[in-house]
């Protein structure tokens, strides 16, 4: 996906331990001059046990400035459940709720939708 986006991607080949990986990122950022790294931990439950200690094996060698939850908003109360586990594991900076489309039809009905409540916001103020 960050290759899609047009961004510089780490992806060493033959290392696959994720520890091993963020490390060589950051390493490879610095010495590229970059000062912005994006290392994507996807898929983690707070209930792994073992991915968690990665998580915090990760973090030890990363050292970040930041660190945000990100979570699909569709999972509701369980979202927030969640990044409190992550808090109190490793200590989140932010949490982001996202929503995105997988079908093309539902693309479209999300950007009727998002279209018609801006025209209602739009209609609101000016009626002011």
């Amino acid at each position: 996906m960050g290759q899609k986006a047009g961004a510089r991607v780490y992806d060493p080949a033959g290392v696959m331990d994720p520890v091993a990986r963020a490390k060589g990122a950051v390493a490879e950022a610095g010495n590229l001059g970059f000062d912005v790294v994006i290392v994507d931990t996807a898929g983690r439950l707070h209930i792994d046990d073992d991915l968690m200690t990665e998580l915090v094996a990760i973090k030890t060698v990363t050292d970040p400035s930041d660190l945000l939850f990100v979570a699909d908003a569709m999972t509701g109360q369980d979202a927030i459940k969640s990044a409190g586990e992550f808090n109190a594991r490793i200590g989140v900076s932010g949490v982001v709720l996202t929503k995105s489309t997988a079908t093309r039809a539902a693309a479209r009905r999300s950007r009727s939708w998002r279209s018609s409540a801006c025209r209602s916001r739009l209609s609101a103020a000016a009626k002011r």
